[in-house]
């Protein structure tokens, strides 16, 4: 007997729409859980791709994003000031100072690196709620809904 092989098909977002998709799971998911709808396929979906938010046990978007940080912060380092040793130059609160150049540099790079593209197994909830809005419908396409 042959083995039916499902292909696995990647969505693919920027990082700002991974961020608007997780802040706005977050709440939908505390919403229903408050009203005690918390036990859906969707919302497992939901919590699946970001994580539980009552037990922080972390998403399976965690670990596609934390490349994306890691750019972010090495950027943030790439144009910081430094030292006539190379040490890098922070105010007194810790954060990096910036040449105006740099920092505008900076800032497009950042915006650059947001938009992106960034791969990932979608997990696709198999059951939706009919009263589900329009607004998360849309948002939650190519995460939880096909």
């Amino acid at each position: 007997t042959e083995a039916t092989v499902e292909a696995v098909v990647l969505s693919s977002k920027s990082f700002e729409e991974i961020v608007d998709f997780s802040n706005e799971a977050y709440l939908f998911i505390q919403s229903a859980e408050a009203e005690g709808k918390g036990d859906t396929k969707l919302i497992y979906a939901l919590k699946r791709l970001i994580g539980d938010p009552k037990t922080r046990k972390k998403g399976l978007l965690t670990k596609v994003v934390k490349p994306n940080q890691t750019k972010s912060r090495d950027l943030q380092i790439d144009y910081a000031s430094v030292d006539e040793k190379g040490n890098l130059i922070k105010d007194d609160k810790g954060q990096y100072i910036y040449t105006k150049d740099n920092k505008k540099a900076l800032e497009n790079a950042l915006e650059a690196l947001t938009a992106e593209p960034i791969e990932f197994e979608p997990y696709i909830a198999t059951d939706i709620a009919e009263d589900l809005s329009d607004f998360h419908k849309e948002l939650f396409k190519g995460f939880v809904i096909r």
